[in-house]
Parts: C-alpha cells; sequence; structure tokens
C-alpha cells in the first residue's frame, strides 16, 4: 500500500474518530455507529504495520484508541459484555504483536501499552463489578511470564 494510501486511510480514522468523540455524551448509539467503522479502519491499517512504521502513523495507539473508545462506549449503554470483549481484544492484539517484536524499542513500548491496558481492564471489571474475568487474564499472564508490577 503506498504512503498517500496510509496517509488518507490515517486521516480518514481521525475525522470519524472525531465525529464519534462530538456523539459521545449525547447520543451513544450514533457514536458507538462511528467508532465502529473507525476500528474497521484501524484493522486496515495495522495489517500494514511496517509501512505505518515508515509513515511515522501509530497504527498501533490507533487500534487501541479504537478499542478502547467502543469499550467505554459500549460501558455507557451498560453492555457489559461487549465492553468486556474490546478490551479483552486489545490486550490480546498487543499480546500478539509482541511475539513478533524486532527490537528491545518495540518491545518496550508494547509493554507499555499493555500495562496501561490491563489496568484500563482492571477499573472496567471493577466498574462492572466483573472482578473475576480480570482475575483470570490476570493469572493467564502471570503464568505466561509477564509481570504488571510498577518499577
Amino acid at each position: 500500500m503506498s504512503t498517500s494510501d496510509l496517509l488518507s486511510i490515517e486521516n480518514e480514522w481521525k475525522e470519524i474518530t472525531v465525529v464519534g468523540n462530538s456523539y459521545f455524551e449525547a447520543q451513544n448509539k450514533i457514536a458507538l455507529l462511528k467508532y465502529l467503522r473507525a476500528f474497521s479502519i484501524a484493522e486496515k491499517l495495522v495489517t500494514h504495520s511496517a509501512a505505518c512504521k515508515k509513515c511515522n502513523i501509530p497504527n498501533i495507539q490507533i487500534y487501541l484508541i479504537s478499542c478502547n473508545n467502543i469499550a467505554e462506549t459500549y460501558c455507557q449503554l451498560k453492555k457489559w459484555e461487549q465492553a468486556d470483549k474490546m478490551y479483552r481484544r486489545a490486550i490480546f492484539y498487543l499480546l500478539f504483536i509482541n511475539e513478533s517484536a524486532i527490537n528491545q524499542k518495540d518491545t518496550e513500548e508494547i509493554s507499555k501499552s499493555l500495562f496501561r491496558q490491563v489496568l484500563l481492564y482492571k477499573e472496567f471489571t471493577t466498574k462492572s463489578n466483573e472482578l473475576f474475568n480480570y482475575q483470570i487474564v490476570f493469572d493467564a499472564f502471570e503464568n505466561e511470564g509477564f509481570s504488571f508490577k510498577s518499577e
């Protein structure tokens, strides 16, 4: 995919996300539709990670923002199960790309994002009274050797 195509996709994501943000407070269902559209665009960007990196497009952060926007909107709508799925999707995406990280800088960046995402998930599970779900995910991470203690 060309640089101009990727930059166009990134700009489309930004525009749709801004519109979704404007609807978030007043009309969550419209915001959700916008965020879902932005998410489908974010998915395109993550399939072209190397090209995005060359163009300085923060495709990982775009993907995470999209997941979190959708999850938060589901929370506002009290659709806890769907929110849970989106928060987990972001976590599992980070775990997936961490396995293919090619240098220490990428690994550190992904680890920081993963730490933040797990904290967001814990906050969500507390808010939704689903701490049991968090404990399952947290235990799985520890079994895989991940540590979430701040240093």
